[in-house]
């Protein structure tokens, strides 16, 4: 049999008398360092509007975008997102600038933008929204692997959540079983899937971005038109952008004011 002896009261450091030590030196937050905190950004507030169009249109956004899709075989050239391109700049941007901590991406079957996000932020947490059924303009379905597969080809190392079934009523069911809570940091929002529901499902969404946080609205051009004007008139106390070509529009609201 094995006798288990029983610490007594000179057990460990009972003895000792320790000294509390702190760091010589503590390092104050840089001015950058200082914008993200616990995923909620605090520096938007020093950037124009006019310093943002600028830089959008930098080579290191188009760089970023250029090598990621080189990364997951997508070829700027083809019609896979063609007049997507300037969306996908607006993503490319702030992924870069402010690593966003979580982000939502309505049809995420076409996983590309949310490649383009994770590219420049890993550690992200992604919320994928998708039916899952035959849309987007796709000839066939492409399953949720695939877009599993596109993110590890870009270095993704955070949680990924894919939320099939009916859109309409995917976000409330992610809210429903989210922990603390849902956050938001950046969200893509394609008003296609929605049609004439878009407004409502973007209004559901804005209470749960972050301040500072950003939303990228994208549609063909007469549904952007009303949906926008709509978001605008709700929400006047945040900042816009929009782009519009052709058949298509897209547009950048900042939860907060920019000058």
């Amino acid at each position: 049999n094995v006798v288990l002896a029983v610490n007594d009261g000179n057990w460990g450091l009972v003895g000792h008398d320790l000294e509390i030590q702190k760091a010589e030196n503590i390092c104050k937050d840089s001015k950058d360092e200082k914008k993200i905190k616990s995923g909620r950004f605090t520096g938007l507030e020093i950037e124009t509007i006019k310093e943002i169009l600028s830089e959008i249109t930098y080579p290191t956004v188009r760089d970023h975008v250029k090598t990621t899709f080189e990364k997951i075989g997508v070829d700027r050239l083809n019609n896979v997102y063609g007049d997507e391109w300037e969306y996908i700049d607006a993503l490319a941007w702030y992924s870069l600038k402010y690593y966003p901590l979580c982000y939502l991406e309505y049809g995420i079957q076409i996983p590309y933008a949310a490649s383009i996000v994770a590219s420049a932020s890993p550690g992200v947490n992604i919320y994928g929204i998708d039916s899952w059924k035959q849309m987007h303009g796709l000839t066939k379905v492409v399953p949720p692997n695939i877009a599993a597969s596109q993110l590890q080809k870009v270095g993704y190392k955070g949680y990924t959540r894919f939320i099939g079934g009916d859109i309409h009523t995917a976000l409330r069911r992610l809210q429903d079983s989210s922990v603390g809570g849902l956050s938001i940091d950046l969200a893509l929002v394609r008003g296609e899937l929605f049609g004439i529901d878009a407004f409502r499902q973007v209004s559901d969404l804005i209470p749960y971005i972050n301040d500072g946080g950003a939303m990228v609205y994208h549609s063909g051009t007469p549904l952007f038109n009303v949906v926008w004007a709509e978001i605008k008139n709700k929400y006047p106390q945040y900042s816009y952008l929009e782009n519009r070509i052709d058949q298509y529009s897209s547009g950048l609201m900042f939860k907060c004011r920019l000058t």
